[in-house]
């Protein structure tokens, strides 16, 4: 048995809603994880010893990818969301 249409609407905009969750907490584990990588790496970096350019380069494509991130996280929250 089908759902009422106006019911079914409801239940329609629920599922997109929680999707919408779902893609934002996926977004913001993806951030976490890429920050925490890059955390990594500045943490293993020697003070006073020099950094070769394949890790300097390493962390510039890291910090290059979450500025990438950032952007792309912003953009997909659309500016007239009302906060809580």
């Amino acid at each position: 048995m089908a759902l009422q249409a106006d019911v079914q609407a409801l239940v329609d905009a629920v599922t997109a809603n929680t999707n919408a969750v779902q893609a934002a907490i996926a977004g913001l584990q993806a951030e976490a994880k890429q920050i925490a990588d890059l955390q990594a790496q500045l943490a293993a970096i020697v003070p006073g010893q020099p950094v070769d350019a394949e890790d300097l380069a390493s962390i510039q494509k890291a910090v290059t990818d979450l500025g990438a991130t950032n952007t792309a996280l912003q953009t997909a929250v659309p500016a007239n969301v009302p906060t809580p």
